[in-house]
């Protein structure tokens, strides 16, 4: 019983004083103060078994925590030298109804850059949103290669939708646009002051816009020419802006920062604080109903209605072979001749 006590206080740290020297003897007796030193407990059974039971289960235990790091750091190393070819990609699945909204939008989105670049490229001074346009349009052409070669293997049947129907038409018209179709850069005629100025479209653009199957959706034809952003303009919302600014009220909800998320990622082309300053005068009392004081009050989007119809590949044709209520009031009164033409901006009409 002991020599069974003596080992476990020796793996414990007790030090034997019966094995020290004279000269340790010595040592402890000049640094220690003179009393009297009680002598070593001595536990006897059941005592002593329960002790050497609960040591032992704990170095039981420790062995077993060191087995797991030193597995868990073998995995991870493992992990390290798998090569990057091995890991399963995540491939997001879309439904039939996704696909063909999906596509819907692809084909709009391309409309627009189109739109803009003939726009653009016919103001010197958008010269840059020119180029990024073009950018674009050619980006969604590598996307399309990229994911066709990607699962042309294993289904020859693959249509990717980074390559709507309308997107080879549009790269060979932006580049027959830019070599054959001169501009004229004459400035527009001074206008008086006080006077509403709406800057025509360019007889070239105006006709490309109306007689290419590019343009799907005569909806989103433009009614009027860009121009360069003034810093003495006065900010406006449209009420497609208005949509997306709840939309993303409703999906941003619980953030911390929901405004510059929304102004990062639905409108690029509005500030945080300019996002804030609209919530905060569509919310006032003496403000009409609108979408943001139907969100605030009810925590619901009502029904947003399609701002144009669906055209499906097969049934796609220029703008001017489309039903006249779909066209924009510039392109009616070119195919309905004496009729009085009218800008929605306007309160009156001429001939």
């Amino acid at each position: 019983m002991e020599e069974l006590f003596e080992t476990f206080q020796d793996e414990m740290g007790f030090s034997n004083m019966e094995d020290d020297g004279p000269e340790e003897e010595e040592r402890v007796a000049e640094s220690r103060p003179n009393f009297n030193t009680p002598q070593a407990l001595r536990f006897e059974e059941p005592l002593a078994n329960l002790l050497n039971e609960q040591h032992r289960a704990v170095k039981e235990l420790l062995e077993q925590l060191k087995m797991k790091k030193s597995s868990a750091k073998q995995q991870q190393e493992m992990e390290k030298l798998k090569p990057q070819a091995e890991k399963v990609h995540q491939t997001l699945i879309l439904d039939v109804a996704q696909r063909k909204r999906l596509q819907q939008q692809m084909q709009q989105h391309v409309q627009l850059l189109t739109q803009i670049h003939l726009l653009a490229s016919s103001n010197p001074n958008l010269s840059s949103e020119a180029s990024t346009t073009k950018i674009f349009l050619k980006e969604l052409g590598t996307f399309a290669q990229s994911s066709t070669a990607l699962h042309h293997q294993s289904n020859p049947m693959f249509q990717t939708l980074f390559q709507p129907c309308n997107l080879m038409g549009a790269m060979q018209l932006i580049k027959d646009f830019s070599t054959h179709v001169s501009i004229d850069w004459s400035p527009p005629k001074p206008v008086r002051k006080n006077v509403y100025e709406f800057s025509c479209l360019p007889k070239q653009v105006a006709w490309i816009l109306a007689t290419s199957k590019v343009f799907m959706y005569p909806e989103l034809l433009p009614v009027c020419s860009l121009k360069a952003k003034n810093p003495q303009d006065k900010l406006i919302f449209t009420k497609a802006e208005d949509n997306l600014l709840a939309l993303g009220l409703k999906h941003f909800e619980g953030t911390e920062l929901p405004r510059p998320l929304i102004s990062k990622y639905l409108l690029t082309c509005k500030t945080a604080h300019q996002l804030t300053v609209r919530i905060k005068n569509l919310n006032q009392n003496r403000a009409p109903d609108n979408i943001i004081k139907f969100y605030k009050k009810t925590k619901q989007l009502p029904v947003l209605l399609k701002c144009c119809e669906e055209v499906q590949p097969h049934q796609w044709k220029p703008p001017i072979e489309r039903e006249e209520h779909r066209l924009p009031f510039w392109l009616k009164n070119v195919l309905i001749p004496n009729r009085p033409v009218c800008h929605p901006s306007r309160t009156s009409c001429g001939t």
